[in-house]
């Protein structure tokens, strides 16, 4: 009995300096690629910016002024660099842009602001404003493949 015991803590004993060995490789292995560390990866970073704006623009008051802000954003960086792709096509003025946001129901306001349509998609799908109501406050370009030119 006592030869199976042994035999049983021998083999689990090896079992875990083995996990322990892989655990500790894996560690001191970061994965290899990053946007800093790939230029490829820096680029679509860079390209993508005008897209990532919508998602990083300073909140609003409001559901209305922040779907605004992000839009105005994206718009904003788009100018500022002629590389780039432009998302955002048309911005009404602010002014209008809030009133008509603001004649939605309110669950649809909170769905014209990226950001909150990204973390409540189903939700938002179903309340998105009707198109033609959107193409009045903002238009974007549809999803698709990147341009090479701005």
């Amino acid at each position: 009995m006592n030869k199976k015991l042994a035999a049983t803590v021998l083999v689990v004993g090896a079992g875990a300096l083995v996990a322990l060995g892989v655990a500790r490789n894996r560690q001191s292995h970061p994965h290899p690629m990053s946007s800093a560390s790939s230029g490829h990866g820096a680029e679509i970073d860079r390209q993508m910016a005008a897209v990532r704006a919508f998602y990083v623009a300073q909140p609003g008051a409001t559901p209305c002024e922040t779907a605004y802000n992000a839009f105005k954003a994206s718009q904003d960086l788009s100018d500022a660099d002629k590389s780039l792709r432009p998302v955002v096509t048309y911005l009404a003025p602010h002014d209008d842009f809030v009133a008509r946001c603001q004649a939605l129901p309110p669950a649809t306001q909170q769905c014209v602001a990226p950001v909150y349509m990204a973390q409540h998609r189903a939700e938002c799908l179903k309340a998105r404003p009707d198109p033609a109501v959107m193409k009045t406050m903002a238009d974007i370009l549809p999803p698709g493949e990147p341009s090479q030119e701005p």
